[in-house]
């Protein structure tokens, strides 16, 4: 079996060279790295990632803790992690909460114990007291966490202010936001996005109205209840409920602004049972511009939101922090529209 130190020789490089190239430490130049990368190739080399990781106070594995893997926005956003943690040489240990308070906990505990690199929340407005045991970065993605190493956001006001302006561009003159009623006590970066388009009505002198969906858990949970259950009927029929209510109290209703692209759907579902056509009567925008929103009939016009920079902006503040360089507080990154069919 070959060491360490054959690799070296093999590379023509120090043992020092090939620990750094296999840790990710320090600079390393593409050709030399190469050269390593070759001859561990070359010899079948198999690093010992339980004694790497018992010779440094962390393992290079990132904790990605999701409230759900079956929601678009997040499984892309799991995907561009991984993709760009891989290219860092990090390992990605994926939890699931499922948007229960306890599970999150016991995944955090576990993240402790496997002593991860970092740790990556996304859409989750977890108790900041459970981070006091972790000596490590968290990177909070569009989440609640007031006390986390980064925040990290797209411009969600200005998403809600294209909204608007679009749905007024293309002649629209009663306008219907509609988002999720949020958990009290804990303000989310998603909810600029209402203010954004509210504002923007304002300006125009638009009238807007603003409906919100109730997330009350069927169940055990969290406040901020389930988005489904385990068959996944839970949203269609609970959702389905809140927006046919605010579209019959709203009959003047021609243009509509949705919080992400799941909820989207199930507006052109509800239209279309009401015979209610989009976009001859109503015009819809949405909010994340996931791969969905491209595959629903008619198209639909969403906020683009920028998930694989913020999924490498997110690896690379934690491998920026284990190198002892100096990173950003909080992170906005842009966001844009992408038209399509639905205005």
């Amino acid at each position: 079996m070959a060491t360490l130190k054959d690799v070296a020789q093999k590379a023509g490089v120090t043992v020092t060279t090939v620990s750094r190239v296999l840790n990710n430490r320090g600079y390393i130049s593409d050709k030399t790295r190469q050269k390593v990368m070759d001859a561990m190739r070359e010899m079948n080399y198999q690093p010992n990632e339980m004694a790497r990781s018992l010779s440094k106070k962390n393992s290079n594995t990132i904790g990605v803790i999701v409230p759900h893997i079956i929601h678009p926005y997040f499984a892309q956003m799991i995907s561009c992690i991984e993709a760009e943690a891989e290219r860092k040489d990090y390992k990605v240990l994926l939890c699931n909460s499922k948007q229960e308070k306890s599970t999150e906990e016991e995944y955090i505990e576990i993240c402790r114990k496997n002593r991860v690199s970092g740790l990556i929340l996304c859409g989750l407005p977890v108790d900041a007291g459970h981070f006091k045991r972790i000596d490590v970065p968290v990177v909070a993605i569009e989440s609640g966490l007031q006390d986390a190493t980064v925040s990290l956001t797209c411009d969600n006001k200005n998403g809600g202010y294209l909204a608007a302006k679009t749905l007024i561009e293309h002649g629209r003159r009663h306008l219907l936001y509609m988002t999720f009623e949020g958990d009290k006590g804990n303000i989310m970066p998603g909810d600029d996005r209402g203010n954004g388009f509210i504002e923007e009505c304002n300006r125009c002198g638009i009238e807007y109205q603003s409906a919100q969906i109730n997330r009350a858990s069927k169940g055990k949970g969290n406040n901020l209840g389930k988005l489904w259950d385990e068959e996944d009927t839970y949203m269609n029929s609970h959702w389905e409920t809140y927006i046919r209510e605010a579209l019959e109290k709203n009959p003047e209703t021609d243009g509509i602004f949705v919080s992400n692209d799941l909820l989207a759907a199930q507006v052109l579902q509800v239209c279309n049972d009401m015979n209610i056509r989009v976009p001859q009567d109503v015009s819809l925008v949405s909010f994340d511009d996931t791969y969905l929103a491209s595959l629903l009939t008619p198209p639909v016009s969403s906020i683009h939101q920028p998930i694989r920079e913020m999924a490498e902006s997110a690896v690379n503040a934690i491998q920026q922090y284990e190198n002892g360089k100096t990173i950003p507080e909080k992170i906005i990154l842009p966001v844009t529209l992408v038209e399509r069919q639905s205005v």
